[in-house]
């Protein structure tokens, strides 16, 4: 069972403030060309050095969308572009995303969604539904801690005639075992349908050269599990959150989550989390807490959650609003293609620093152009529930005046 969104338990250890904002990259040159940035995928070599891989093109589906590797080594004060995952297509033919993952010998992996694209498209997905342009998976790797990048390896997936979703990094279990998580979706010219949804991952046993497992980590029921991502709990066990969407009545449930065995092998029947939001990205914290960072649905915003999993018991114990910019997403629940073209913030990604402070990154459009921000949130700090606390945290960390 999980406490209502935002319940405060006074008896809660620890509680978490908003200690340092900043920017990961902005077009420094907005007046000259139109570059926005999106979908920030984080990892953490050490307390000063940090890595980072964002989508960049001229807008959200524009088809030159390609992947850029940053570095921090300052603890994320400020960022320097250091080389192309993957090159915008010069003839606009195919557009990428893609995800970071650093593996145990230094090295970086970074999982990437190939969409074909034309000049003359609609976008990622088909004007009338949600299906998508064709696509691909492929497989980028460096071992220079990200100046130079090799690939394509393009995946086999274990699944055929289908596009994939690309909300997630790679998770690697303790025996070297690959895990992505993903969704399924229909491409165009097919038909779209609440079952045509799996959610489930991709594993791969020779270190990502191959992939040819599929486990259903969700039941292909009325929900459509979406961005789901993975992460292994301090006792091994796996833990995994999803937006659960209801297609067929347009309407969202609150997110649900799901604890797997060790192996990947098991895994347990969808359970609430109270918490009602989108791409939500989440690490574990001691003390059975798990971070949550979301763009929340029922109130603007993104925020964050330090929730307690307890054996397989969700309890919401504090909450917090991280950036209420602009809100800019369609309100209608049954035109969700809609609600996607006109968002203004989210997809967060957010990791623990060696000193056990949250390292959160998102994107959102300040002044017109889409920027990836930063926030560090303190964990150890007492957390005043008053409103005017939270009304101080969103000054003191405010950028670009609309505020963080």
């Amino acid at each position: 069972t999980a406490a209502p969104h935002g319940a405060t338990r006074r008896t809660f250890q620890p509680p978490f403030t908003s200690t340092q904002s900043g920017v990961l990259y902005r077009n420094p040159k907005s007046h000259v060309r139109s570059v926005h940035a999106y979908f920030p995928s984080v990892v953490v070599f050490n307390e000063r050095h940090l890595g980072a891989t964002v989508v960049l093109g001229e807008a959200f589906e524009s088809p030159d969308l390609h992947l850029v590797y940053f570095e921090s080594r300052n603890g994320g004060e400020t960022w320097e572009r250091k080389a192309f995952v993957t090159k915008p297509d010069p003839e606009l033919k195919s557009s990428s995303a893609g995800r970071l993952t650093l593996l145990a010998d230094g090295s970086l992996l970074a999982i990437v969604a190939r969409h074909e694209r034309n000049p003359d498209d609609d976008g990622l997905t088909e004007c009338s539904t949600i299906a998508f342009v064709p696509m691909g998976v492929e497989i980028y790797r460096s071992n220079d801690q990200g100046l130079t990048w090799s690939g394509p390896e393009k995946i086999c997936p274990p699944i055929a005639d289908t596009a994939f979703e690309i909300c997630s990094p790679v998770e690697v279990l303790d025996d070297g075992t690959m895990l992505w998580p993903t969704s399924t979706w229909p491409r165009i010219g097919q038909d779209v349908r609440p079952e045509g949804f799996r959610t489930g991952v991709f594993v791969s046993r020779d270190g990502g050269t191959s992939w040819p497992e599929w486990i259903e980590t969700y039941p292909n029921d009325e929900c459509n599990y979406w961005e789901a991502k993975v992460l292994v709990l301090p006792d091994r066990r796996l833990l995994s959150v999803a937006w659960a969407h209801e297609l067929a009545t347009g309407t969202d449930r609150p997110n649900q989550f799901v604890l797997g065995q060790p192996d990947a092998s098991n895994w347990s029947a969808p359970q609430s989390t109270g918490i009602l939001g989108q791409t939500m990205s989440v690490v574990p914290l001691p003390n059975e807490r798990i971070l949550s960072v979301y763009r929340r649905i029922d109130e603007p915003g993104l925020w964050a959650t330090v929730s307690r999993l307890n054996g397989e018991e969700w309890t919401n114990e504090e909450s917090l609003p991280l950036w209420q910019g602009t809100e800019g997403a369609s309100e209608d629940p049954h035109r969700i293609r809609e609600h996607f073209a006109t968002l203004k913030f989210g997809g967060p990604s957010v990791v623990l620093l060696p000193d056990g402070r949250g390292f959160v990154a998102f994107w959102c459009v300040v002044n017109g152009v889409s920027q990836i921000s930063t926030l560090i949130l303190d964990v150890s700090q007492q957390l005043s529930t008053e409103k005017s606390h939270s009304e101080k945290l969103l000054s003191n960390a405010s950028l670009g005046g609309q505020g963080f």
